[in-house]
Order: C-alpha cells, then sequence, then structure tokens
C-alpha cells in the first residue's frame, strides 16, 4: 500500500520506490509483489512511456529480487480536471508478460472491442502457478463480475484484485470475503495510501479460503495487523498463502467446516434497522413478503446450489427479470437444514457478497423457521445483515 503525494507521480518517486521494495523483498524473500490499480498512471500522449516505465520497473525487480510483479496501469484521457482512465493490470511472472483489461468502471473496456464476445479470455489472465498456487486477476470493481468466477471456478487458489483508494471498507471487505468462500481460495486487494485524491485511507485486504481476515505483517515496522487496522498506515504488507488449507477445504460443506476453523471478523457489518427494507415472514412454511410495499418487488426462488455457485444466481435473476420485468429483487433460498451458529458466520459471508453482486436482497430461510438476510443500502450499496 504505497504513499503517493499527488497524481502527478514524477519517475523520481519510482526510483525512490525501487530501493525500498528491493530492500523488502529480498529481506523477507517475497515471490509475489501487489501493487494497486494506477501504480504508474499518465495521459495518453505518454502511453508507451507509462508502459516503458511498467516493464523497467518490474524487471529491475525481478532480475534483483526475483519476486514476481503485479501492477496497475491507468491511460487519462481528456482534457485536465475531466480526464477518464482506462485501466489495466500489467504482471510479469517467471520472466514472461501478462495484460489484463478493465472490464467495468473504466473508460474504455475489454467489452468494448468487437472480439469480445467471441474472444473474451484473451482479456483475462489465465491462471499462473507458483510453487503448486494458481493464481487469477482481475481489477477493482471486476471482483463484483460473477463469469470471471465462473471462468475462475476450480483452477485458481489465490485471487488478485488490485484497487484503487476510493472504495467503502464494507464493501470491499464484503465481497473479497464472499469470494474467499464461494471460491475456497485466498483473496487479496491492496490499495494507494492516497493523501490528496480524496479517497479512503487506505488498506491491504487479505482472506483465507473461509473468508477469515489474514494476519497481515507491516514490513516498516514488523508488527501484525488484520486487514482493517491497516488502514491509514502505508507500507508494505505481507502473508502467506498455505497450500494444506486450500487442500483440506475446498470440497467441505459449509455445515462441516469445524467451528474451530471459523474466525472472528475484523470488521463489525452494520445490521438493518426494522424501519428499513421490506418485512419478510413465514406463513405455512412458505415465506412472504409482509407489508404494503411488497407488489414493486420481485420475488425470486433459489436452490443452495443456485446460491452458491459462482454465476450461478446472476444468471437466473436475469433470466427471471426478462420474464417478469425489472423491478426491485429478493431472492429467497428455502428448505435449509438447521446450523450451528459459527457456521452461521460463513452464510452471512456469502450473503452479504450475493446482495452486493446482484443489488438484491438475498434472505436464507431454514427448517427451523430462522431466517438470515443480506440487503445493499444507501446510494453506495453497503452491506447490511438482518435476521
Amino acid at each position: 500500500m504505497p504513499a503517493r503525494e499527488s497524481e502527478g507521480v514524477t519517475r523520481d518517486v519510482y526510483e525512490k520506490a525501487l530501493g525500498m521494495l528491493e530492500k523488502y523483498c529480498n529481506k523477507y524473500r517475497l515471490d509475489l509483489l501487489i501493487l494497486p490499480e494506477s501504480y504508474i498512471k499518465m495521459p495518453v500522449g505518454y502511453k508507451e512511456r507509462a508502459w516503458d516505465l511498467a516493464r523497467r520497473f518490474s524487471r529491475i525487480l525481478h532480475e534483483r529480487t526475483g519476486v514476481n510483479v503485479v501492477l496497475g496501469v491507468g491511460i487519462e484521457y481528456g482534457k485536465s480536471g475531466k480526464q477518464r482512465v482506462t485501466e489495466y493490470l500489467y504482471v510479469l511472472f517467471s520472466r514472461k508478460e501478462f495484460l489484463y483489461m478493465k472490464h467495468a468502471y473504466t473508460y474504455r473496456s475489454a467489452v468494448d472491442y468487437s472480439d469480445w464476445l467471441s474472444n473474451w479470455r484473451k482479456y483475462l489472465i489465465q491462471p499462473l502457478k507458483r510453487d503448486g498456487i494458481r493464481i487469477g486477476f482481475s481489477l477493482c470493481y471486476d471482483m463484483y463480475i460473477g463469469f470471471i468466477f465462473a471462468h475462475y471456478e476450480d483452477k485458481v487458489d489465490l485471487y488478485i484484485n488490485p484497487s484503487y483508494s476510493n472504495v467503502k471498507y464494507n464493501k470491499w471487505a464484503a465481497m473479497l470475503q464472499g469470494r474467499a468462500l464461494e471460491n475456497r481460495v485466498y483473496t487479496v486487494c491492496t490499495l494507494h495510501h492516497d493523501k490528496c485524491s480524496g479517497g479512503g485511507k487506505g488498506y491491504v485486504f487479505g482472506y483465507d479460503v473461509l473468508g477469515n481476515p489474514v494476519t497481515l505483517y507491516n514490513c516498516n515496522d514488523d508488527k501484525r495487523y488484520k486487514p482493517y487496522e491497516t488502514g491509514g498506515k502505508d507500507g508494505l504488507y505481507y502473508f502467506t498463502v498455505s497450500s494444506d488449507d486450500i487442500g483440506w477445504c475446498r470440497e467441505l460443506e459449509i455445515y462441516d467446516v469445524p467451528a474451530k476453523k471459523i474466525e472472528v471478523d475484523d470488521y463489525k457489518f452494520p445490521k438493518l434497522r426494522l424501519s428499513e427494507g421490506v418485512k419478510v415472514k413465514i406463513e405455512k412454511g412458505d415465506v412472504v413478503l409482509g407489508d404494503e410495499k411488497a407488489y414493486s418487488i420481485r420475488k425470486i426462488e433459489m436452490n443452495l446450489d443456485e446460491f452458491l455457485a459462482p454465476g450461478l444466481a446472476t444468471a437466473k435473476i436475469i433470466k427471471e427479470l426478462s420474464i417478469k420485468g425489472y423491478g426491485r429483487i429478493i431472492c429467497i433460498i428455502t428448505g435449509l437444514e438447521s446450523i450451528r451458529h459459527n457456521n452461521l458466520v460463513l452464510f452471512y459471508r456469502l450473503l452479504r457478497m450475493r446482495s452486493l453482486e446482484n443489488r438484491a436482497t438475498f434472505v436464507l430461510s431454514f427448517k427451523d423457521g430462522y431466517l438470515v438476510a443480506a440487503q445493499p443500502v444507501t446510494n453506495y450499496f453497503q452491506p447490511k445483515d438482518s435476521e
């Protein structure tokens, strides 16, 4: 999570960063260095210079330390003060170059290209492998896109999603936790610690295969932090991915995860007040919408497999809305077996992610009559829990 003094970062700043990064990469014997979205950002007139700098910066680090490098490159279009940025992810891995083009919230998107429908894989980075760990990539808001994870399903063990700085912590935490559990992968995201752009404090996110927050070590002070504790503390953070965790957990059902493997979240997600949203209740074993607001809501029923699998919930919602027409959405998953309280934490991690991914309310109905839900609220679609 590097500090940036301004948007007009000069080459000298990168030269200074090289020395610090080289020192830490060698000291801690890092395998993979992840830098934020638009770590290198220049106007379109300097496009070639931006790419030359990205290559030179990465190759020097790789040659001096052996580290593989992941960094964001942003190309600005438009006049000063009204720039729009096309975002890319540049990866130097085992001396080979790979490029990812952002799909959402970018001036020019991968989907704008005429061959995207027939050849969309070329705009992604296919899984790369280091010491048996398979690695997948995207950028920032692309973690909301279900088809990326449907494509990566059972193909990656570590998912890397660098972002900028202007993010809401609870949204990013909810999405990265949910993606980790959904795909049984480690997830990691780093932001700029940006002093001038009006963005957030900057965080480093890391979650294990169950969505538990990992312990991150700050190279600056040798102290340990959980993701939420990294806010405002710039520096290089590192953690270790355990292949043993990936192996035992991949085929395990949520109901069967041992309680001792489920850790407390480092951030307390807010609860939905009774005055917010639509009341949901159970009548004769059926989940119904319980107030006058219900007429404007599209109720969609799903089974547990559709809820759990990457992309299936989104596909079903799109299909249902194409038939019934658009409106606010509430998705009901019924008939679930009763569950231990500890394991309910895992379902909440998935609920938050699904609600944000689809901008819809998701409700789980258990056979013992217990209901839990998550719903995105406010103009920024931040997640809230309900029970």
